[in-house]
Parts: structure tokens; sequence; C-alpha cells
């Protein structure tokens, strides 16, 4: 495969990721900085991976430990940040909505989100 051609996959892998994170970001009501806060993710990082351009103006490549870091903070799965993460990897990444392939918390417990990742239900607060 030619460079080129790498660099288009792993940009539109990079693109999709990129609309994930600034969903869920604004679904949860955070600023970028918030985000930081919670994830000790940097802000620029953050940034740069929702522009899906790092400081030299490539696609980004986010690290699996922020991956996880940015999940735990944004309360949702890992999978609901990775475009197309039940699929084989393809020349292109089509991810045409934000939709998790995932029932989660449980199949027992209600679930969080639609297939457009929109907060359906607010989760009980403890004591309630």
């Amino acid at each position: 495969m030619s460079k080129e051609m790498s660099e288009k996959r792993w940009s539109s892998y990079g693109h999709a990721f990129a609309s994930r994170l600034k969903k869920l970001r604004t679904l949860r009501g955070f600023s970028q900085e918030e985000l930081a806060d919670l994830s000790g993710v940097s802000r620029n990082t953050i940034s740069n991976y929702e522009r899906n351009e790092n400081n030299k103006g490539n696609a980004v490549d986010p690290q699996l430990s922020n991956i996880y870091r940015l999940a735990q903070a944004l309360d949702v799965p890992p999978i609901a940040l990775m475009p197309a993460g039940s699929v084989p990897v393809a020349k292109i990444c089509v991810d045409e909505t934000a939709a998790i392939d995932v029932r989660w918390p449980s199949e027992k417990d209600p679930l969080l989100f639609d297939a457009d990742l929109r907060l359906t239900r607010n989760r009980e607060q403890p004591g309630n």
C-alpha cells in the first residue's frame, strides 16, 4: 500500500474518532478544559484529537491510554470512541453514525445511549 493511501486510511479513522469525541464531550456538557481536568489528557491533546490534526499538521494517532482515560472521564465504554470498532479495517473508515455496537452497561441495566449516542436516561445518583 502506498504511503498516500495509508495516510488517507488513518486520516479517515482519525476524523471519525474526532467526531465521536467531540459529540460525547458536548453531550456531557464539558469544555475541553473540563474534560482535560477529568481525564488527565491535556486540553491541547483533546483539541488536536477533535480537529484530527497534530501540531505538525498530520492526522492524529491517539494513544490507547488516552482513549481509556477519555472514555472513563466521559463515562462511556472505550468502544464508544472507536470508529468502526466492530468491523474489519477498511481502506477508508465509513462511520455514518456515532452508533455504538454494544449494550452497555449491561443487558439488565438501563441503556444510557441510543444509537446516536444521545443521553437517554440519567444514571441514578447514589442514595436515590
